[in-house]
């Protein structure tokens, strides 16, 4: 009897746990149901969604003329003022393009200019020269060519070792950056290097009875830099064969005097000085003149 009822018992037991794991099949699959009713919901939704923003919105049409200046504009902002004023010309009448056109030009040559490149800078002038107040710029552009071309000149004077005539032009264009450089090494040049030769005139007849042949002067013209003169002369009696007399001298004058009451033949010859470094520097003796004294 007892064997009986214990084998119901585990009958009941097993039923019980058949119906408990039943259950929970049935609330699973419930729950994978509406998970994916769900989740196909969604799906469809953004499906739909996809479709409307793939459905094209209609734009408005942009003209030629306005690309071509939206075009330019941005060349412009890039400070690419060449193209973009090709472009702006390109459209002649269209909105602003001759004022964007003229504005980009003296732009384009205010560059030029400040990178010294004065014959680009007028060149790209020339078609508005007179407009858009480029007037002064391209003046501005002409007086530094004229300039350059000053200094090329004092330049190849300074090659060939003549500081004179560089230093002339130099001055006049000292306010030019390269020229007052150059003119500082000049002015060096010539402080430190000796005198130039004396450019020596013929003796002429100064006797005060007006011709009686005892008395003649020589000049020269001034030497630059030259701080005074040195100058020596030689003296030989005519028709005797005796030799020359010789003396010597320094003067601040630029003339020479000679006079005698015999027949006699007067040599001379001068150069200049200056003091460098404390020392005398001379320069070249000039060609040497005579003098034939009645």
């Amino acid at each position: 009897m007892k064997e009986e009822e214990k084998g119901n018992k585990q009958a009941v037991n097993k039923i019980v746990l058949l119906s408990v794991a039943l259950i929970a099949v049935i609330v699973i699959a419930a729950v994978v149901i509406v998970f994916g009713m769900n989740n196909k919901k969604e799906n469809e939704e953004v499906s739909n969604e996809a479709v409307e923003t793939a459905v094209p919105v209609p734009q408005e049409t942009v003209s030629p003329e306005e690309e071509q200046y939206t075009r330019a504009a941005e060349y412009e902002a890039q400070y690419d003022y060449q193209n973009a004023a090709g472009i702006y010309l390109s459209l002649g009448d269209y909105k602003d393009s001759k004022e964007k056109y003229m504005a980009c030009l003296y732009n384009q040559a205010n560059g030029l200019y400040q990178e010294e490149k004065y014959v680009e800078a007028k060149t790209v002038l020339e078609p508005i020269k007179d407009g858009y107040n480029a007037s002064n710029l391209y003046s501005m552009c002409d007086s530094k060519i004229k300039e350059v071309n000053k200094y090329e000149k004092a330049k190849k004077y300074y090659d060939e070792g003549e500081y004179s005539k560089a230093k002339k032009i130099l001055k006049e264009i000292k306010e030019y950056a390269p020229a007052k450089k150059l003119l500082k090494k000049t002015n060096n040049r010539i402080e430190n290097m000796p005198p130039g030769k004396p450019d020596i005139g013929e003796f002429y007849d100064t006797t005060p009875n007006y011709g009686d042949g005892t008395s003649y002067t020589v000049e020269w013209e001034p030497v630059s830099g030259a701080r005074g003169y040195e100058w020596e002369a030689s003296e030989t009696i005519q028709n005797l064969d005796e030799e020359p007399y010789y003396w010597s001298g320094d003067t601040l004058d630029t003339f020479f005097e000679v006079s005698a009451s015999d027949s006699v033949i007067v040599t001379f010859k001068v150069r200049a000085y200056k003091y460098i470094g404390g020392n005398k520097k001379y320069g070249p003796w000039s060609r040497t003149v005579y003098c034939y004294l009645n």
